[in-house]
């Protein structure tokens, strides 16, 4: 029996479910993803754009694209939300989110803000400043710059009241859509279902 994305534990085994499906040609790629989305009657299909990313902060192709897509979307002070999926180089899912983004601010949301070592907590960092060695901290930061890099390229969904209720259940919908009617692996299989 094959195994399916919606079975596989998260993380590392739906990587390993993604690259045994990539030895067999079977994979998905972001246009295919991105086609799948499209054809939602709660998604504006021509408002969905895909970008790659130098780095989590480029926000260079989101802002060439982002004016078309959001155009009557946006609060008065410029404010929207949109659903992402974030894909690696390979166009493995890593991840489906939404986020609010005010874009006259110029500050375009969770997709481009940098991953914490520890969360919000700063009491692990402290500690880390005191019992790591020179050599570990120059280790870690280079796994962090290293996970804050992982994510090469995304789909971006902008949420229109008009279609659909809340962003929350854009990125549900999407989620699923991926994870369970098209057996997409996902590495957070279950972050479209945070609330």
């Amino acid at each position: 029996m094959t195994k399916t994305a919606e079975k596989t534990v998260r993380g590392y085994e739906q990587r390993k479910l993604f690259d045994e499906r990539e030895k067999h040609g079977c994979i998905k790629k972001i246009k295919e993803i991105e086609s799948i989305v499209k054809q939602q009657v709660y998604v504006d299909a021509d408002r969905v754009f895909s970008i790659s990313m130098i780095s989590y902060n480029d926000t260079s192709e989101f802002e060439c694209k982002c004016d078309k897509s959001f155009e009557g979307l946006l609060t008065t002070v410029g404010v929207c939300q949109y659903v992402w999926v974030g894909l690696t180089e390979d166009d493995f899912v890593i991840v489906i989110g939404k986020t609010n983004a005010n874009l006259y601010k110029q500050m375009y949301g969770d997709l481009f803000y940098k991953y914490k070592e520890w969360g919000t907590s700063l009491t692990p960092r402290f500690i880390t400043e005191i019992v790591a060695n020179e050599e570990q901290k120059i280790v870690w930061n280079a796994l962090v710059d290293q996970v804050n890099s992982y994510i090469k390229k995304a789909i971006i969904i902008p949420f229109n009241k008009n279609l659909e209720e809340s962003a929350s259940i854009l990125e549900k919908k999407i989620g699923n859509l991926l994870l369970i009617d098209n057996d997409i692996p996902i590495l957070n299989k279950r972050s479209h279902n945070y609330k």
